[in-house]
């Protein structure tokens, strides 16, 4: 009568608990009740899997752009490094003017890729913090899945 086993085994209950022998006898509503519970809990099921699918997508991304950052931040020390080398060379070069100048280029191409390097791993964690907002929102939506919930948050706090 209804769409599934588990509308059915729900309205058998409720039936024999108001004295109907079987479905036919329940009343029409009960039925229609019974069909649309059914059908919210299964797109209510849908959503939840899609959620924790997007949330295990944002963890994902996350945990990549930690380790580029990591790789851009050593790579920014690196530069950082190779610009006071640099500097040190120029003072003892100072006296010979091509060489000055040469090195004053030099110099001034590494500070442009140090300042962009900055800016892209500021943009990178920017990129975090939004990801780790949509993290905490979705682990703050997250009901139905205490565990799940924890373990983003023990990740969040594990960060360096």
């Amino acid at each position: 009568m209804s769409y599934t086993y588990r509308t059915d085994k729900l309205l058998d209950a409720i039936g024999k608990s108001h004295g109907y022998v079987n479905q036919q006898n329940c009343p029409r509503q009960w039925v229609g009740f019974a069909i649309e519970l059914e059908t919210e809990l299964q797109e209510a099921t849908f959503e939840i899997e899609r959620l924790r699918k997007a949330n295990l997508q944002l963890r994902e991304g996350a945990e990549e752009q930690k380790q580029l950052i990591q790789e851009l931040n050593q790579r920014i020390k690196n530069y950082s490094d190779e610009i006071i080398r640099l500097s040190g060379i120029y003072q003892k070069l100072n006296g010979y003017s091509g060489t000055i100048d040469f090195l004053s280029k030099k110099n001034e191409r590494l500070t442009k890729k140090v300042k962009q390097l900055n800016k892209f791993g500021e943009e990178q964690k920017q990129r975090i913090k939004r990801l780790e907002e949509a993290g905490d929102s979705l682990a703050n939506t997250q009901t139905y899945d205490l565990m799940e919930t924890a373990n983003w948050r023990q990740a969040k706090e594990a960060k360096p």
